[in-house]
């Protein structure tokens, strides 16, 4: 380590500050610069907004480092384990060499102008033995820094976070010699941070090259890695930059600077109006990729770009390779590996002062290496005669909540509540804990998956379990509350979902959510001016936001302008599309015609999704009647004899297997291919819980699986159906759609063709069964939508109960949005 980096002209010459003004192309290389340094210097080559920097190079350290230990050696060695602190106070009590203040003080200066200017001190790691080892959040950064004594102090403490036991711990993982690693360090100019965030330009969780995803907060965005607030995720297609999926979450305070000569940092509450709003806007989100490709493309290679937004203008930081995430048996050997390295900081400091190996302790290595080979192959063989031994587990039976998925597998355990770093933990037991800190890295590495109630794909739980292959959930709200130690939980790290499998803490649970949900409403409108109420149920050309969602019920399919389809679409009748197209489905699949067919037949339904934005697009399986079926080319074929004419539902599916595998088909590829992720599936009529629970298979079969972006519903339209709610429900489905003038004509004798039947939505036998599917459906924690069509009695009815959605026609939209924010507002006002 203490070798001085080769130089073309002379190691006198070597500079000890690098400034992109002077420095020569021979210089730009992590031995001279660090990682950190490199990419910034790459970053301003590349025209990319930088904020202004210099760097210091790693030959400060190596001196630095070498003279304090040499002089101290004594004192420091009296322990086996001196402890990180000595060597942080022996550090402060050296100096620099008279050479490198007068740089340093040279370049502060420069950067600063006529006062001293706030800068962040991070540290750029130099080890070239491996590129795959990224120490990220390993060592030390200090933010904030002013003033030139300031910042000297702060480059001590960068260079003593490499003694702690924490990065020791690190490198015996990664199997590195630490004695192997220097430090540069780069000071930057802080600029002031409204909106940060990170960008993956591959997804993190799934590595797909065709996504990218980013996270953003209010303030500071170190609160991001340090796991201390759930950021907003949005996910973004690479080849279009189309956003087709999004997590907000709400943001209750932000870090921000303090401008006080101290400086430091201050938490800043942010007010409910603010606080669930979106971080960045669209524009903002695009603009951030955008550069962020640009740096791709540059490099050639995926990339982790941190980013602030700073007076509507978009700065980058720094950026890091998007390594892959590493396996399990990688991580397992090389942490039973630690004698292979110092282990100790103590030991760490003896290698640096160069005390060499034994030749006994040499020929251990080389036997240490060759049982690390039988180890693995050991490994191997123990993973896979336990696979083999796993019986199927039973499906989870109750959607507990979701959050982000931050590392890929599933896992099914009993709930253990993280109390202290002393836990004994079991590769049977899910940890669930309010916040991550690093005391708790063993017992995450111990586990069979996280819960995390904040964080996001880029926290430093989130990377943990990447590396380690656990399965891993953050920013789920709340979850310490209403979990208990013992209780038996399955994660899906992809798709981000908890199911809840004791059946007897479901009850409790929903109660509890459904209190706290009516608290958070309360203190958001309770916490807002009169003028700003007024504004509330104020009629504007601007859709209000609302809890409920507003969808709408199109007659057609037809591209309306975005805010015409409110919070969403329902009941889009994917079956009048394929009868409309004039093929049998179950023909086209017989003939073999399926890649010429699906093109064509979901273009209207591709650009109703695309011209909804984000916003759910609920398609419909069953609507149609068996006698459109019959009319297509050899429909008769294909149709069953026994069944009725004018009978509809997904039940002719189940006679029509061949059908339903082109329909599932169609709606997968308008999903992966077409990018309409905001796509989810309805059945139309199922008669019973049996039958859902049979097509529910078959649509799992075809790649179709719930989660975040994708529900699946079932559409209740006849009394019979009604009663037989709970036994749907029961299959483990998304929500119900309730049919209610479909239902209203069966209750009253109506012909259910009939155009120009009359009834009242709001007669009393049907707000009796809205409230008693209602409850139903809120017991188990699920979505309830109510077709209102344009009765207002019935659409004030169903937010009063608290449904999830009501839906309307386009054309009633506008009024239907204010009456449900005016009718929320009432509510809210009325608990006050």
């Amino acid at each position: 380590m203490f070798s001085t980096p080769g130089n073309k002209i002379g190691e006198n010459h070597v500079p000890y500050v690098f400034h992109v003004d002077d420095i020569a192309s021979d210089y730009i290389s992590e031995v001279h610069l660090g990682r950190k340094g490199v990419s910034l210097f790459n970053l301003h080559s590349f025209d990319v907004p930088v904020p202004e920097f210099f760097v210091i190079s790693p030959k400060v350290f190596t001196d630095f480092v070498k003279r304090v230990f040499e002089e101290k050696k004594d004192e420091l060695l009296r322990d086996e384990n001196p402890e990180p602190r000595e060597i942080s106070n022996l550090f402060q009590r050296f100096d620099f060499d008279n050479q490198v203040k007068s740089e340093l003080l040279r370049e502060y200066t420069k950067l600063s102008g006529f006062s001293d200017a706030w800068v962040s001190v991070r540290s750029s790691v130099c080890y070239n033995l491996s590129k795959e080892v990224s120490f990220s959040d390993v060592f030390a950064t200090e933010l904030n820094v002013r003033g030139f004594n300031n910042v000297i102090r702060s480059i001590k403490n960068i260079y003593a976070s490499l003694f702690t036991d924490e990065a020791v711990m690190y490198a015996v993982r990664e199997g590195v010699e630490l004695s192997d690693v220097s430090l540069a360090v780069v000071i930057q100019k802080m600029v002031h941070s409204e909106i940060s965030g990170t960008c993956f330009t591959v997804d993190p969780v799934t590595l797909s090259t065709a996504q990218m995803s980013m996270e953003a907060v209010f303030g500071l965005g170190d609160v991001i890695a340090n796991g201390e607030i759930t950021p907003d995720t949005y996910y973004l297609h690479k080849k279009n930059l189309e956003v087709y999926e999004k997590h907000i979450s709400p943001q209750e305070w932000m870090k921000v600077r303090s401008l006080n000569e101290k400086g430091g940092f201050e938490k800043i509450k942010i007010s409910p109006s603010w606080s669930h709003r979106q971080k960045l806007e669209d524009r903002y989100v695009e603009e951030v990729a955008k550069i962020c490709l640009l740096i791709e493309d540059k490099l050639g290679d995926s990339v982790d770009v941190e980013w602030v937004l700073s007076g509507g203008r978009v700065w980058i930081l720094q950026y890091k390779a998007a390594h892959s995430k590493m396996s399990y048996m990688t991580h397992h050997v090389q942490y039973g590996g630690y004698a292979f390295v110092a282990n100790s900081v103590g030991a760490v400091i003896k290698e640096m002062l160069g005390r060499k190996l034994e030749v006994e302790s040499m020929a251990a290595k080389a036997l240490m290496e060759a049982q690390k080979l039988v180890e693995k192959e050991a490994v191997a063989s123990d993973l896979l005669s336990v696979k083999e031994e796993v019986k199927p587990e039973k499906p989870a039976v109750k959607v507990f909540a979701g959050g982000i998925g931050a590392s890929f597998g599933e896992n099914q355990g009993k709930v253990h509540l993280v109390m202290n770093a002393l836990d004994s933990v079991t590769k049977d037991e899910i940890l669930v804990m309010k916040e991550f800190d690093s005391s708790l890295a063993d017992l995450v590495i111990k586990s069979g998956g996280v819960i995390s109630e904040v964080g996001g794909i880029t926290s430093e739980v989130a990377i943990l379990c990447r590396e380690f292959s656990i399965p891993a959930i953050v920013g789920v709200t709340q979850a310490s509350e209403h979990l208990k130690s013992g209780d038996i939980v399955k994660i899906d790290g992809t798709s981000g979902s908890v199911y809840l499998i004791n059946q007897a803490r479901v009850e409790e649970i929903a109660v509890a959510q459904q209190i706290q949900s009516k608290k958070a409403e309360q203190e958001f409108v309770t916490a807002l001016p009169e003028s700003k109420m007024a504004q509330v149920v104020q009629t504007t050309p601007v859709l209000p936001k609302s809890a409920t969602k507003v969808f709408v019920t199109p007659k057609k399919l037809e591209i309306l302008p975005e805010y015409s389809m409110g919070d969403g679409v329902v009941m889009v009748d994917i079956d009048k599309v394929i009868t409309d197209f004039g093929k049998h489905p179950a023909d086209i699949a017989v003939s073999g015609k399926y890649k010429t067919y699906a093109p064509e037949v979901v273009t209207p339904l591709v650009t109703l999704a695309q011209s909804a934005g984000t916003n759910e697009v609920i398609v419909t399986l069953g609507m149609g009647k068996v006698s459109d079926f019959r009319d297509l080319p050899k429909g008769n074929e294909y149709e069953s004899e026994e069944s009725r004419a004018s009978s509809r539902g997904v039940g002719r599916y189940l006679k029509s297997k061949k059908s339903l595998d082109v329909v599932l088909r169609l709606v997968r590829r308008m999903r992966n291919i077409n990018h309409c992720r905001n796509i989810s599936l309805a059945l139309y009529a199922p008669q019973n819980g049996m039958q859902m629970k049979e097509l529910k298979k078959d649509i799992s079969s075809r790649g179709l699986r719930r989660g975040s972006s994708f529900n699946l519903y079932a559409v209740v339209e006849n009394p019979a159906e009604v009663i037989l709610a709970d036994d749907i429900l029961d299959a483990e489905i998304d929500g119900i759609i309730l049919d209610t003038p479909t239902l209203a004509k069966h209750m009253f004798n109506l012909p259910l063709e009939g155009k120009n039947s009359i009834y009242d939505l709001s007669a009393g036998s049907i707000l009796k069964i809205v409230d008693a599917l209602n409850g139903s459906v809120k017991h188990r924690g699920k979505k309830f939508i109510v077709l209102c069509e344009d009765n207002k009695e019935l659409l004030k009815h169903s937010v009063s109960i608290g449904a999830y959605g009501v839906a309307v026609s386009h054309d009633y939209l506008v009024d239907a949005k204010q009456l449900v924010v005016e009718q929320e507002a009432k509510i809210i006002l009325s608990l006050s």
